[in-house]
């Protein structure tokens, strides 16, 4: 009876037993007719890869080996369900953050950092190699982290449980804090990898998982962008380098910075969508200067990543500090600089918690009179950052020539883009300024609000085409809104 079931009854009772998260294995064993029809439905979820054969605690994992048996030979059509795979890349030793200072005699390249980048080597040119024989019509989501087999300690480190800090005990900190460790291609030589033409996303997230709470994915930033050069086809990008980094390590911030800068210059061009989260990289303190995490005088990730977007269809940036006109740039008067910009696919742009400085170093928000009086009479600047209860300060006093400039950028931008669905931008500060635009079948609606009055002016009026005397106040007072019947404007619709 069972061998005899229709097919279509099969799947309806495979999709329903996947949907409950009961386990199917079992339901192979009955017939090579039921093997078939429930092996879809497995190899479907996600699909648990290590590099070696180390318990993790999660969902039952394959080594790479297995998988490759799994997946060839007679067993090639699996290839076609297979959607979503997580590569657990598995080091010798863990290396947490800011838990250990330095002694006199540490290097950087020392053995333990060194067998983790070998073993990170390995592992990914194990997992290519497999997977650059799949045929470019297998569309796959891979996601890269790393686990290691036991705990770590670098040669002349002892144990410190909080060098992220600056406290009175550790106040040399930016010099003898071990900075994190995040896996690398030994000599930045990733030339080995073989292309996968299968990969369409690929991502680099903290992941959560049981018993071991939120864990990063460990790689640093030039290896994610060398990994994603192997990758000709692909489509998206999630990458997540939201980890701690103590402020006095500037040297660090910036070159991680540049790592994504130049990496986003390799990306193939079937590249389509970005979502990027990093670090906050703040100050110790808000009464502090921000930090200057350029490595130039030029702001090379805004330019980057602008040049980037003529080609994407989704761009999103989380507490990104990128230069105010970075899309579209303008003069002191609010005029284009480049009136050659176009992007014919983009349709979304979200920028969350962007941060209220530039890249710079320079302040968006200040304080008070009252509070910049307090902030230029201060002389004790290990005292402010070691006391708990100084360096707090408020910050409600806007730029508001900045903030025009960014919104006149935009409007250049957006009338430019004729694929353009919605524009969110949300500044990470206690004004709580948003922007939202949003587009329509019956045109589009832009909005501004924040707990201090920001009203758009003149210039940002020119620039998105619309009259002042349109923008509408909402009834709580702390926004304006502006209606489009269309979009964009007739001077740019043809």
């Amino acid at each position: 009876m069972a061998q005899t079931l229709p097919l279509e009854l099969l799947t309806e009772i495979g999709i329903y037993l996947s949907q409950e998260g009961i386990a199917l294995a079992p339901y192979t064993t009955v017939c090579r007719r039921w093997q078939a029809a429930f092996e879809r439905f497995i190899y479907s979820r996600r699909f648990f890869i290590t590099s070696d054969n180390v318990p993790l605690g999660v969902q039952p994992f394959n080594s790479v080996e297995g998988f490759a048996k799994l997946t060839s030979g007679a067993n090639i059509t699996r290839r076609a369900w297979i959607r979503d795979i997580h590569y657990y890349i598995i080091v010798p030793y863990d290396l947490p953050d800011w838990t250990s200072r330095k002694h006199k005699g540490y290097r950087l390249d020392n053995p333990v950092r060194e067998a983790n980048d070998k073993a990170f080597k390995c592992a990914i040119i194990q997992l290519f190699q497999v997977l650059s024989t799949w045929d470019r019509t297998y569309r796959i989501s891979l996601q890269l982290g790393l686990r290691a087999r036991q705990p770590g300690e670098e040669p002349y480190t002892s144990y410190m449980s909080d060098a992220w800090e600056y406290t009175w005990d550790f106040r040399n900190g930016r010099t003898k804090a071990t900075k994190p460790y995040r896996a690398c291609f030994p000599d930045d030589d990733a030339s080995m990898l073989p292309d996968v033409p299968c990969i369409d996303t690929l991502s680099f997230l903290h992941g959560c998982e049981a018993g071991a709470g939120n864990r990063d994915h460990q790689i640093w930033a030039k290896a994610i962008f060398q990994i994603a050069q192997h990758c000709p086809t692909i489509v998206e990008l999630h990458v997540d380098l939201d980890y701690l980094t103590r402020p006095d390590q500037l040297e660090y911030i910036q070159a991680r910075r540049q790592a994504v800068s130049d990496g986003l210059t390799m990306i193939p061009r079937s590249f389509k969508v970005f979502d990027f989260i990093n670090q906050l990289e703040e100050p110790w303190k808000d009464t502090m200067p921000a930090l200057n995490v350029l490595s130039s005088e030029t702001d090379d990730l805004a330019l980057t990543i602008r040049d980037l977007s003529l080609g994407l269809r989704v761009l999103k940036l989380k507490n990104t500090a990128l230069s105010l006109d970075f899309l579209c740039p303008v003069d002191d008067y609010g005029q284009l600089t480049m009136l050659s910009l176009h992007w014919a696919h983009l349709e979304t742009i979200e920028l969350h918690s962007v941060p209220p400085w530039l890249p710079s170093g320079k302040w968006l928000l200040r304080p008070s009179p009252k509070d910049e009086t307090r902030i230029a009479a201060i002389d004790d600047w290990e005292y402010e950052i070691c006391h708990s209860e100084e360096g707090c300060v408020s910050r409600p006093v806007m730029d508001i020539a900045q903030f025009h400039r960014l919104f006149i950028s935009m409007g250049h931008a957006t009338r430019r883009m004729p694929q353009l669905v919605s524009i969110f931008f949300q500044l990470d500060s206690e004004i709580n300024l948003i922007f939202d635009f949003k587009k329509g079948a019956e045109g589009a609606t832009a909005t501004w609000s924040s707990r201090v009055d920001y009203r758009p002016d003149k210039r940002v009026a020119t620039a998105w085409q619309f009259h002042e005397d349109n923008l509408e106040p909402d009834c709580f007072g702390e926004g304006y809104t502006v209606q489009f019947n269309y979009w964009p404007p007739d001077e740019l619709r043809s």
